[in-house]
C-alpha cells in the first residue's frame, strides 16, 4: 500500500512541477532568467 501511495503522490509531483513550469513560462523574465542559466552552461 505505501509503495501505491508513494507512486501517486510522485506522479502528481511531477504534474504540478510540470504545469508551474509552463505558467513560468509564459512570463518573459523567466525566459531572460533561462537564456542567462544556458549562456553560463555553455
Amino acid at each position: 500500500m505505501s509503495e501505491k501511495i508513494q507512486v501517486v503522490f510522485f506522479i502528481l509531483g511531477v504534474v504540478i512541477l510540470i504545469i508551474l513550469i509552463y505558467k513560468l513560462l509564459a512570463t518573459n523574465p523567466v525566459r531572460i532568467f533561462f537564456r542567462r542559466v544556458l549562456t553560463v552552461l555553455k
